[in-house]
């Protein structure tokens, strides 16, 4: 089951194909803000059970400089696993053929649409692939991070608040077990 993250913010959920998000993207409740966008990211569990992990390009206007597992904005008539296995693909050339697991969700206040919240959601996956298999599609850098080593990254805000309490998973422990 996946951790929902509201911060602050009452929690009202409306469902989406496969994804709950919540409802303050079609109506106002009293004082909270509508959704300005969506994003998914996509945990990828890799040999070691090393993360893989994007260096965000110097000039993003969310987070530059800092480290995230791969993902970005939903499209219209998207699901957030859609998106992120279309964010993987695009950023990292690697493919989420198997099962995905949702690990997280919840809002934040939109750094770019201020008196919006940005509704974000992370999956994750094990895939027993090697640095030698992802290309570099968008970013600065990817690199294959070492569990013990995630924490002391300059994280973006999503993966500080998500990647800790994953790390110390059941869910973790076994997806890297499956790429072993």
């Amino acid at each position: 089951m996946a951790r929902r993250v509201t911060h602050g913010v009452a929690a009202r959920w409306a469902v989406r194909g496969e994804t709950r998000f919540p409802a303050t993207d079609r109506l106002r409740f009293a004082g909270m803000a509508p959704i300005g966008h969506r994003i998914a990211l996509m945990v990828v569990v890799g040999r070691g059970g090393a993360l893989l992990m994007q260096l965000r390009d110097a000039d993003a206007r969310v987070d530059p400089s800092r480290w995230s597992p791969p993902g970005g904005h939903v499209e219209p008539g998207e699901t957030a696993e859609q998106a992120a296995r279309r964010e993987l693909t695009e950023e990292t050339a690697l493919t989420a053929t198997g099962p995905v697991h949702p690990v997280a969700e919840g809002t934040m206040p939109d750094r770019v649409s201020p008196g919006r919240l940005v509704a974000w959601q992370v999956f994750a996956t094990a895939l027993p692939v090697t640095r030698d298999d992802v290309r570099l599609g968008e970013g600065q850098a990817l690199e294959f991070v070492a569990a013990d080593k995630v924490p002391q990254l300059d994280l973006t805000d999503i993966a500080r608040q998500v990647l800790p309490s994953f790390l110390d998973s059941d869910a973790y422990r076994r997806l890297a077990a499956a790429t072993e």
